[in-house]
């Protein structure tokens, strides 16, 4: 079997650091992540960070709140919760609104 990770990322026009942990928290476990650790920080004067450690890889996001926006980024070992995730993320009329350019989806793939 060859590895594979399923990566995703993106710019939000928002960067409100309690509802976007809420929202992919929410995301994450209906998609069946089984979060392992969860650890967050703010920085002064501005910017929060949040990274999900995941039993199938991990989630982060990164605010930049001067500039109103945020980076998000996926990356899976599971194809089948990370497909559940992006389905989720483009059903998702609150969380579209969000995006910059739409929803974008990357796979790498590594042979060993």
């Amino acid at each position: 079997m060859k590895p594979e990770i399923f990566e995703f990322s993106s710019w939000l026009n928002y960067s409100e650091p309690q509802a976007l942990q809420e929202i992919f928290d929410v995301i994450l476990r209906k998609s069946g992540f089984a979060i392992l650790n969860f650890i967050d920080h703010t920085f002064i004067p501005h910017g929060y960070t949040a990274i999900w450690l995941l039993s199938d890889s991990h989630f982060a996001i990164h605010t930049f709140p001067e500039k109103k926006q945020a980076y998000i980024q996926l990356s899976s070992c599971n194809k089948k919760k990370y497909d559940i995730f992006m389905n989720m993320l483009k059903k998702s009329l609150i969380v579209r609104s969000l995006f910059q350019e739409g929803v974008k989806v990357g796979i790498v793939s590594n042979s060993y």
